[in-house]
């Protein structure tokens, strides 16, 4: 490193003093002061920048924070008011899916001590609400057993299948009787929607399958060909083809499905 003039005057100072004038002595010393004062100064800036930033940081943490805490606790709210009016409304799976995301929000928040105890009040009360007040939808309407169900593409309805010799098409959410489907002439025994969600199949132990519009409900097409019971019902992918199996192929070893396929 390149010697200033003030080091190399330093050093002659302290091997050499006795040939240096009282002048020049108190010279290097007045320079030496100087240059110590100077640098204590320039420590004391560097101490207030250093300072200022992380004040300035602390600052920007803090309120960050704080808008993250207010987003978490309207955020939590939102979703307990929302539970409330979807539990009102009597649609008890959208309550409680916001109840238990309202839960998980305050949960694993890192700001959950912060977080307004009437939010982090409404959200438990919420909760616990919907849980201990949910109800499992049950459809009534047959009068004999059910054998099958199946969804609509949508899955905004359900067709179900009954030894009552019908098929009812209900409301999911609501749970309510949409239509029934009249004509077997014996037990059905599986139901099955079209890919499309328009058409839907019915098995039946009066050796039929029948195929139905959903919007009108009414009979499209009977499949016939077995010669006894059909036991099951299933379009494929495509909805050009429906499945049906039946018992009327039987042997020593048991029942065995006979699968015959028909172009509704």
């Amino acid at each position: 490193m390149q010697e200033t003039t003030l080091s190399v005057a330093l050093k002659w100072y302290s091997d050499r003093i006795e040939e240096l004038t009282p002048q020049e002595q108190q010279f290097i010393e007045a320079s030496e002061e100087k240059q110590n004062q100077q640098e204590r100064e320039k420590r004391r800036r560097n101490r207030f920048t250093i300072f200022g930033l992380t004040a300035s940081l602390a600052i920007v943490s803090f309120f960050a924070a704080l808008s993250e805490i207010r987003r978490t606790d309207a955020e939590a709210g939102r979703l307990s008011s929302t539970s409330e009016r979807f539990f009102s409304q009597h649609d008890h799976e959208a309550a409680l899916t916001h109840a238990i995301k309202a839960g998980k929000l305050v949960k694993n928040s890192i700001w959950k001590f912060w977080i307004a105890s009437e939010t982090q009040m409404q959200v438990v009360l919420t909760l616990r609400d919907t849980v201990y007040n949910y109800r499992v939808k049950n459809f009534k309407g047959h009068t004999y057993w059910v054998n099958g169900v199946s969804f609509s593409p949508n899955g905004k309805t359900v067709a179900s299948a009954s030894f009552d010799g019908t098929v009812k098409l209900w409301d999911v959410t609501t749970g309510r009787d949409i239509k029934t489907l009249e004509g077997h002439k014996s037990q059905v025994t599986s139901v099955s929607f079209s890919p499309n969600g328009e058409t839907v199949a019915s098995a039946s132990f009066d050796g039929t399958v029948k195929l139905w519009n959903v919007a009108t409900g009414r009979d499209i097409k009977t499949l016939k060909g077995h010669t006894d019971e059909v036991i099951s019902v299933n379009f494929s992918p495509n909805g050009k083809t429906v499945a049906s199996a039946s018992s009327d192929k039987q042997s020593n070893f048991g029942m065995s499905q006979l699968v015959k396929k028909s172009n509704p």
